[in-house]
């Protein structure tokens, strides 16, 4: 399930469990396994827009990447699916959701959200999403609109 952690930045700069940079932090700690399973392998075609044959390196090389290149959406989607750390909510647009949801089917995934940001139902798709700040769960656009205006105005991010 996907936890929404809402919370200023220095709060969650404070944890050790927290990534601040994806971009960077993924240059140290990234495996080749996590770009050639399926999952990685969606999300660089769908989110860097990179046709990939067999060997997913390779690929990047004769597209003109190379694995840093990657965009930070990519990368902090990546890390989410395979490192159980607090990850940053606003390092990834919109069009991560979906991939972000689908890894939170797997495994619990929680994210320190310091911005609004919406997720509407092309990518909730009726998936419930977890806002650990009131123990409060939605699955809708409309009820998450709804619950993260609520805390927002509730102080809970500056």
């Amino acid at each position: 399930m996907l936890h929404l952690y809402l919370a200023p930045l220095d709060e969650l700069i404070a944890r050790e469990d927290f990534i601040r940079y994806p971009m960077h932090y993924f240059e140290g700690v990234w495996e080749p396994e996590w770009l050639n399973d399926p999952f990685g392998r969606s999300v660089i075609e769908t989110i860097d827009k990179v046709p990939l044959g067999e060997d997913v390196e390779r690929s990047l090389l004769e597209f003109g990447m190379r694995v840093e290149d990657l965009c930070t959406g990519t990368k902090n989607l990546l890390l989410c699916r395979h490192l159980n750390m607090l990850n940053r909510m606003t390092m990834m647009g919109e069009n991560c959701y979906p991939f972000l949801l689908d890894s939170a089917e797997e495994k619990d995934i929680t994210m320190g959200v310091t911005a609004y940001f919406l997720m509407r139902d092309d990518a909730l798709r009726g998936r419930k999403v977890h806002f650990v700040n009131d123990d409060s769960y939605v699955d809708n656009q409309v009820d998450f609109f709804d619950k993260i205006t609520d805390l927002i105005g509730d102080g809970l991010i500056d």
